[in-house]
């Protein structure tokens, strides 16, 4: 187990799955300083409506916002879960454009007007399709809408996750790993990055039934994966 986890976490780093942590950013381009999401499942249809909140800002602390430039935005989606738009602050809807595979991707621009060191903007998405269930068994995945990365400092890019489960849901294992309940009743995970996709399995109505960790059921998925994101950056590359 404790070198499976090491691999995976380098081909998800590798693939994009999750961004470079510490890559360098030239001055003028736009980093994630902050990242929140909340994922409502209580409908229990198996769809998932997702709010995400980012803070974008410039790679140079103290630097101008960098209006001329869009921010690049990825989603990636795992077997049937994917989204084919986001709403952008409640008012504008984003097309996610297919690209190699799974993997969609869309650029916002912001108003040249943005001023002050920091850009939020809240992300709306329904995944249709984000819990497949078996008997008493559920198995969740919430792709997460990315941007670009943090600066690589280590005091800004932090990504946090509120999972909001049916009644009776109770969580076996998630990934990223740590997922907790609260006093609420959901379930948080916190990351430093913003990772692809937060998943989980669960059982209804009944005890914890932990199993395998849900890293090791994504792991031949993400190889995958990891071929297809390789294949689209070097066509960016080329195209470039």
């Amino acid at each position: 187990m404790t070198r499976v986890v090491p691999l995976l976490l380098g081909v998800l780093t590798g693939a994009g799955v999750f961004p470079a942590h510490g890559a360098a950013q030239a001055d003028g381009e736009w980093v994630v300083l902050s990242a929140s999401m909340t994922a409502d499942l209580t409908a229990g249809d198996g769809s998932a409506l997702v709010t995400l909140s980012y803070v974008f800002g410039p790679a140079q602390p103290g630097g101008a916002l960098p209006v001329d430039r869009a921010i690049p935005l990825e989603l990636l989606g795992f077997a049937d879960a994917t989204a084919e738009d986001v709403s952008v602050d409640g008012n504008t809807r984003l097309v996610l454009w297919p690209t190699v595979g799974s993997h969609r991707s869309a650029t916002l621009r912001p108003p040249v007007e943005a001023d002050g060191t920091s850009f939020p903007v809240e992300f709306s998405y329904r995944i249709d399709r984000a819990v497949e269930a078996t008997g008493d068994r559920r198995r969740g995945r919430v792709p997460v809408l990315s941007g670009p990365p943090p600066r690589g400092d280590g005091a800004t890019g932090g990504f946090d996750a509120r999972l909001l489960l049916p009644e009776g849901w109770t969580v076996d294992d998630g990934f990223p790993s740590g997922m907790r309940r609260s006093d609420d009743g959901s379930w948080t995970v916190a990351l430093p990055v913003v990772p692809a996709m937060v998943g989980f399995r669960a059982t209804v109505g009944g005890r914890r039934s932990p199993g395998l960790p849900l890293v090791i059921d994504l792991l031949t998925f993400t190889l995958l994966v990891a071929f297809a994101a390789f294949g689209w950056r070097h066509m960016r590359r080329m195209n470039a």
